[in-house]
């Protein structure tokens, strides 16, 4: 009976570790995210300032590019709630009485990151529009002025 209680204890040590290590994961792929949409912004941004620095009017773009920063700032801090809600819970003295808080906590960061996903999408084809229109305002130039 000794070894089947320590054997009992040693899966269910296991088995904390596996489930630590997956939401660790998870939490990890949430954070990757977030900083790539940070990375993109960045760009989009910067496109945005080369476009004003040009006299290019680029109002509808910063104000889709604010709605995404906002948006990932969002998601940003559900991460962090996230990892103190899991860190929280792991230092109790029963974690599986919390699980499903942790649960929630992941769910709303990933939920947080798809908003944010749409509204970086939606600020880079703003941005795409945008440039579309200005070389197609260009090339009809070029045509009137060459005919």
């Amino acid at each position: 009976k000794e070894n089947r209680a320590e054997f009992r204890a040693e899966i269910k040590t296991e088995a904390g570790t596996r489930i630590k290590a997956h939401l660790e994961r998870m939490l990890d792929r949430i954070g990757g995210a977030i900083d790539s949409f940070v990375t993109i912004l960045d760009r989009v941004n910067n496109k945005i300032a080369e476009l004003e620095a040009e006299g290019i009017d680029a109002a509808i773009a910063t104000r889709a590019s604010l709605q995404a920063e906002t948006s990932i700032d969002a998601a940003a801090t559900a991460l962090v709630d996230a990892r103190a809600t899991f860190t929280r819970v792991l230092d109790s003295d029963n974690p599986r009485e919390h699980m499903e808080e942790v649960r929630a906590a992941v769910r709303s960061a990933s939920e947080a990151v798809k908003v944010a996903h749409r509204s970086l999408k939606d600020a880079v084809q703003t941005l795409k529009t945008l440039i579309r229109s200005i070389s197609a305002d260009v090339n009809a130039d070029a045509q009137i002025t060459t005919e």
